[in-house]
């Protein structure tokens, strides 16, 4: 037992701090025009676990960078400015809809077409990496985005 024991307990510290996930449902990448250097992206982050998570960082391989925006009226003028660094707490979650939150996606390494994918990770503060696949579509299409998925009704315009 005792050798058993041991081994378990050196891998705990290599192990991701329990309940630290978030799950990324309904996501999609809305298709724009090969010229395009910046698309959107869009879904629901969700925090299904029992500890307070961070989003520390967004990245794509078909992509140059990849950040969270959210949308704001201040003073009567509607803002967009990026989220550095997304808190949710227990059971929280965050919508990203055309018009409001969502993912900018800038400098594309080819044009997407509907269709396409586009892969995204989402690395956590603690060092956890989530890793998604995310349609290219007018709209939400269901179905799963990777490990973490859903369906999502909600089908805004900005």
């Amino acid at each position: 037992m005792r050798r058993l024991l041991l081994p378990l307990l050196l891998a705990l510290p290599a192990l991701p701090a329990f309940g630290c996930e978030l799950e990324l449902e309904n996501a999609w990448v809305r298709p724009a025009p090969p010229t395009a250097k910046v698309v959107a992206g869009f879904g629901r982050i969700v925090n299904p676990g029992t500890v307070e998570v961070e989003l520390a960082a967004l990245a794509s391989p078909t992509f140059g960078r990849v950040e969270l925006h959210e949308m704001k009226t201040v003073d009567g003028v509607m803002q967009m400015r990026q989220i550095e660094r997304l808190k949710l707490g227990p059971g929280e979650s965050i919508e990203l809809a055309p018009g409001g939150n969502h993912f900018m996606l800038y400098d594309p390494v080819a044009p997407l077409a509907e269709g396409d994918a586009v892969e995204l990770s989402m690395t956590l503060a603690c060092d956890t990496e989530i890793k998604a696949v995310l349609p290219v579509a007018k709209g939400p299409i269901g179905g799963s985005t990777g490990k973490h998925g859903g369906d999502d009704p909600h089908r805004h315009q900005p």
